[in-house]
């Protein structure tokens, strides 16, 4: 139990990281007089993105627990430069170091999955998902008490703080996995892949900024498919690569990434939508705008997120008794009726509210069934390599849809007030159906995930278990 409660805590954390530094972008930027504070949020991404197969080919080969406390050292020590950084520099690389953090995410499920009993893998994996919402609830209330109390370096000293702390409780009650792989590392793939996720990155996150035809946004773009090319090229021929492409082969694997990047898109492309809608003023007369300040939003941001936390449970309670692929499905159409909802009807506050909800609860069972996947589909000593590819595939997808909405909005101009830039109400409507259409097609691809029995077979070449005891998958569900 104290293990299961670190690691949904440690989750916490890395949401809370994330969130806080989102609402504290405008005294970041006021703090370090840049215009660029957009960066104290990329930068994180970039680099959880950019590490993650490595970090899951690492955790594969010297153990889930063992990488999941370096990669903790390692954001601790990046949240305690952010907390002193005298330069706004300083202060971003700081935020590179944390963003590996984000890894905990995938290196979480992995390790439930290995070390925890079988028959408690599944809804552990989903209480440890749901946990991920309890934040959000709070983080507006929270972040600006944080600020007015102590400052911005706050946040970086109780994250610091937090992690060492639960460093501490999972050293002490969790085991390591003695799944392990025999493996060299592809130290040219990982180079490779690391400069093509970067490349897209950059140009999918700043394109809306810097114009999709600047040069730096196209120079991204051109950098990441040669590097990414590059890289299929290598891992098709190096005889242990970073990540073997040929599970993608699997419709198991192929379809679950998918299906996951569908569901962080949409969440993400909300999460950006619904506070422009509140925040506009209604005294322009878009048709569109609540007026709403930071503390009146606040209630959309908690409602979705303590729908988002029940929807997590959901799938806890009813894991053991339904697939998961019709979970999966389940709450991306839940979540797709939501964004379809909040598309037709956003002038109402007490309606918004009530969309946001069915739209968190969608999201909040997206987010439980999407380890329960991926543990069905990969066997355990290539279960981080796998998931921190997917995880891959779940960030570029919550990058790049917000970032194709802000085109659309940047492309449905109705005026310019004191610099601000305020969209029609038909690019508002249209930037909404973004995460509503990529919602219900990953429902539509959900229906086709395989889900049937699986069990391990003899320890492959290549893989051992430390301690003598063979290895086994869950068993999934048909």
């Amino acid at each position: 139990m104290i293990s299961l409660i670190s690691l949904c805590l440690l989750l916490e954390v890395t949401a809370s990281s994330s969130a806080m530094t989102a609402f504290a972008i405008p005294a970041i930027s006021q703090h370090f007089h840049t215009a660029q504070g957009a960066w104290a949020v990329a930068a994180t991404l970039l680099s959880g993105a950019v590490l993650s197969p490595l970090v899951g080919k690492l955790a594969d080969m010297y153990g889930k627990r063992k990488l999941l406390l370096l990669v903790m050292l390692v954001a601790t020590v990046g949240s305690v430069v952010s907390a002193l950084a005298p330069s706004y520099f300083l202060f971003v690389l700081g935020r590179v170091l944390q963003g590996l953090i984000g890894t905990t995410l995938f290196l979480v499920y992995s390790l439930i999955r290995d070390v925890f009993p079988r028959n408690k893998v599944a809804v552990a994996m989903s209480l440890s998902m749901a946990g991920l919402s309890i934040f959000t609830t709070a983080s507006p209330y929270l972040t600006a008490w944080i600020l007015e109390l102590w400052g911005l370096r706050a946040i970086y000293w109780m994250t610091a703080c937090a992690l060492v702390v639960l460093a501490g409780f999972i050293t002490a009650s969790t085991a390591e996995t003695r799944v392990r792989v025999r493996s060299r590392l592809d130290f040219v793939g990982a180079a490779l892949l690391g400069i093509g996720l970067a490349g897209i990155l950059i140009g999918v996150t700043f394109g809306p900024t810097w114009g999709w035809t600047a040069k730096g946004t196209l120079a991204g773009f051109v950098i990441g498919i040669v590097a990414l090319t590059a890289w299929v090229v290598s891992a098709n021929r190096f005889a242990d690569p970073l990540v073997d492409l040929r599970l993608f082969r699997k419709r198991a694997v192929t379809l679950t990434a998918v299906t996951a990047s569908c569901g962080y898109a949409c969440a993400q492309a909300l999460f950006v939508l619904l506070p422009m809608v509140c925040m506009t003023p209604a005294v322009l007369g878009l048709g569109y705008g609540l007026g709403l300040d930071g503390f009146g939003f606040a209630p959309v941001l908690a409602v979705y997120g303590f729908a988002n936390m029940v929807g997590g449970i959901t799938v806890a309670k009813l894991v053991s008794g339904i697939p998961a692929r019709r979970l999966m499905g389940a709450g991306l159409m839940i979540a797709g009726l939501g964004a379809l909802l909040i598309t037709l009807s956003h002038q109402q506050f007490a309606l918004l509210l009530l969309f946001s909800f069915i739209a968190g609860y969608g999201q909040g069972i997206i987010l439980a069934s999407v380890p329960n996947l991926i543990v069905a589909a990969v066997p355990a000593e290539q279960q981080a390599s796998i998931a921190g590819l997917v995880n891959v595939f779940t960030l570029t997808g919550a990058a790049a849809l917000p970032a194709v909405a802000y085109a659309v909005l940047n492309s449905n101009v109705a005026l310019v007030a004191d610099g601000e830039v305020f969209s029609t109400s038909t690019g508002v409507t249209l930037a909404f159906l973004l995460p509503t259409v990529a919602a219900f097609f990953g429902a539509a691809l959900a229906v086709f995930v395989p889900w049937r029995q699986i069990q391990q077979s003899p320890t492959p070449p290549g893989a051992e278990e430390e301690g003598g005891s063979e290895s086994e998958l869950v068993r999934a569900q048909s």
